[in-house]
């Protein structure tokens, strides 16, 4: 049988292209015996093992041969009954191999032959593969969201407008149940308890985590309840602002029930920031809307005042001149007396009053100090130049520069003046501005695309695979599980509440599923006659009861 091993490679040979040759008996006697050598192949769930340390300068020979033998059987583990031979002229490339968990499946040979390198054998490390063990942290990728054929601007500005009771109702029901649910979840001991009509079962999903699920019941309630004021003010080109201001109470609600404690997980601080981008996101809405009532206005007032600055500035020489005049007939300052300046002597080296009564140093001090506190008010009022004018109220020719100084006393001879309701809409602007800053600073905190990728890889595969624009709000449904959605973007614009709102239930349905979070159809019934018993009290906002 051997001599029979030993014809068949020379056959197989002849018919190739001349680089293999055949192997001889005693080298196929050689190889064989090495198989006997071979150790048992470790369990494939533990880690590859690195490489053996190799020499730098490899040598040709036949010392070679079981070393690089011995490293290669790690490599066909799941094929231990299959034989691999090599050519001598690979064992010039043992230093060059990569660790064995990246090297390919080579194909297998005929009997007796060594397989043909590829011509990119001497580039390894370009023709590997990626390793096998992903990061655990990586974000799940392999779901892709479901391309929905859009509808139109022009249908959605009949039919969002149409859902705003529809969603404003749904946001009620759960407001109801969250509440409900959180009371019941006290001891029934506790002064707050207040129990629930059909109660969940002990052993539910619902009982063991009634908090949490009140919880998402409260967070759900807060995008419908934006959801449905962004329906209502859809394709009308303004901001309803007392209907957004309404919502205050139960935001702050939500913020106490969400704060982050000892041992909250990052999945729930990121609805605590989903919270505060909420709040941020309004309030940018309505400095939006506000600004540009506010902007028309300033320009009024702005042009009325630069009219009177340059009126006031071509009064200012014969201003000028008259008080110039009357400063020249005006009574010299007083000199001094001579009982003030004596002899010079030293008796008279300290001032006397007029009785000869030596003046004390604290009651000189004294008068010394009120004399400069009276003639500094004086000084400053006299000075030409006065606060610094803004450019843009100046005249062209004076913009460059510092302006004389009777032109900026001309010029703050001037006042503007606002009346009640652009006052109002100024103080509305920056109050929601300010508000609005300092809510995404926390929001972003807690809420951003990598806390969204580890904790929602749903929800970010369906927002990093879209293929929608920042402006096609109206082309998703509210309730779709599958669809594409968009990062809100930026809050300053005004835009992406829509966003936000889609983006925050896809949230709460994703971290919901844990708990078994079934929505609308898992909520408390809200009974017909309110009973004081089971009513909860009321911390929402008025109105949306």
């Amino acid at each position: 049988m051997l001599k029979h091993s030993s014809k068949e490679p020379a056959t197989s040979t002849s018919k190739s292209s001349g680089r293999k040759r055949a192997f001889s008996r005693q080298q196929l006697l050689q190889h064989l015996a090495l198989l006997n050598t071979m150790p048992s192949p470790l369990p494939p769930a533990l880690p590859p093992s690195p490489p053996a340390s190799r020499s730098t300068s490899p040598v040709a020979g036949p010392s070679v041969q079981p070393a690089k033998r011995k490293s290669e059987a790690g490599l066909d583990t799941d094929r231990p009954k299959r034989s691999k031979t090599e050519s001598t002229a690979t064992t010039h490339r043992v230093s060059h191999l990569p660790p064995t968990h990246y090297l390919p499946r080579s194909e297998l040979a005929e009997d007796g032959e060594v397989a043909e390198e590829p011509n990119s054998v001497s580039h390894p490390i370009q023709s590997r593969a990626t390793p096998i063990h992903p990061s655990p942290d990586a974000p799940v990728k392999s779901f892709v969201p479901i391309r929905r054929p859009k509808r139109g601007h022009q249908h959605n500005v009949q039919l969002i407008p149409t859902l705003h009771e529809k969603y404003h109702q749904a946001g009620r029901k759960l407001k109801y149940s969250g509440d409900a649910r959180f009371w019941s979840t006290y001891p029934p001991s506790h002064k707050e308890y207040r129990p629930i009509p059909n109660a969940p079962p002990p052993n539910s999903l619902y009982h063991i985590h009634g908090g949490m699920v009140a919880k998402l019941e409260l967070m759900e309630a807060l995008v419908m309840f934006v959801y449905s004021s962004w329906c209502k003010e859809y394709g009308r080109g303004g901001i309803y602002t007392d209907s957004w201001l309404t919502m205050e109470g139960f935001i702050k609600w939500c913020k106490a029930k969400w704060k982050p404690e000892e041992g909250s997980s990052d999945g729930e601080k990121a609805f605590y920031g989903l919270i505060h981008m909420f709040h941020a996101f309004i309030h940018a809405r309505i400095v939006t809307q506000s600004q540009r009532k506010l902007r028309s206005d300033l320009e009024r007032v702005t042009e009325a005042t630069c009219q009177a600055v340059n009126a006031a500035i071509s009064d200012a020489p014969s201003h000028n001149s008259s008080s110039l005049g009357a400063k020249s007939q005006s009574t010299p300052p007083m000199l001094p007396s001579p009982a003030s300046i004596g002899a010079a002597n030293s008796a008279n080296s300290t001032p006397t009053n007029r009785d000869g009564t030596p003046i004390s140093s604290e009651i000189r001090s004294a008068s010394i100090s009120s004399s400069s506190a009276i003639n500094a008010p004086s000084q400053s009022s006299s000075s030409p130049s006065g606060p610094s004018i803004p450019l843009p109220f100046l005249p062209p020719q004076y913009r460059t520069g510092i302006p004389p100084s009777h032109i900026s006393a001309a010029a703050n001879t001037v006042s503007a003046s606002f009346n009640l309701n652009q006052l109002a809409t100024v103080n509305e602007v920056s109050y929601s501005l300010s508000v609005s800053i300092a809510e995404m600073q926390t929001a972003q905190v807690h809420l951003n695309f990598s806390i969204i990728a580890r904790h929602f890889p749903r929800t970010f595969a369906r927002m990093v695979h879209s293929t929608l624009k920042s402006t096609e709000e109206h082309e998703v449904d509210f309730e779709d599980d599958d669809g594409e959605l968009f990062w809100p973007g930026q809050s300053i614009t005004g835009d992406g509440l829509g966003w936000l709102c889609y983006m925050g239930e896809a949230m709460v349905q994703e971290f919901g599923k844990q708990f078994d979070y079934k929505g609308l159809k898992g909520v408390v019934p809200k009974p017909d006659q309110y009973d004081p018993r089971i009513r909860p009290p009321s911390f929402g906002m008025a109105g949306q009861r």
